[in-house]
């Protein structure tokens, strides 16, 4: 008997931080402030996996999180953070150094 298709989505993020001096400040606040607030607004993020670009000059995001979420209720809060934020159900998050996101994609399996 084959297994269940997974149904999870992966929420792609890309970033960069603006001022190269608060990098180091930059990866402390995502890991120990942004994952875990995103973790508690949005409770269907199974894991967060953070990379940085191993290329010297690549013209796009330095930073990449990939967000595994649940299902597609998990991408629906996802997506709606912000408004969710400004109507004041979900508290508003602890701001972090200067930064850009450049990439928000979300992906589903085929």
């Amino acid at each position: 008997m084959p297994l269940p298709r997974t149904q999870t989505i992966l929420m792609i993020i890309g970033a960069y931080c603006k001022d190269p001096a608060q990098e180091a400040e930059f990866n402390r606040w995502y890991d120990k402030t942004h994952i875990p607030e995103m973790k508690r607004a949005i409770p269907g993020i199974l894991s967060v996996k953070r990379y940085q670009s191993a290329e010297a000059d690549h013209g796009g995001p330095n930073y990449l999180a990939i967000y595994e979420l649940k299902d597609e209720k998990t991408l629906a809060d996802f997506t709606s953070l912000r408004e969710r934020q400004q109507r004041g159900e979900v508290h508003a998050f602890t701001a972090g150094p200067p930064h850009d996101i450049v990439l928000r994609k979300a992906y589903k399996p085929v």
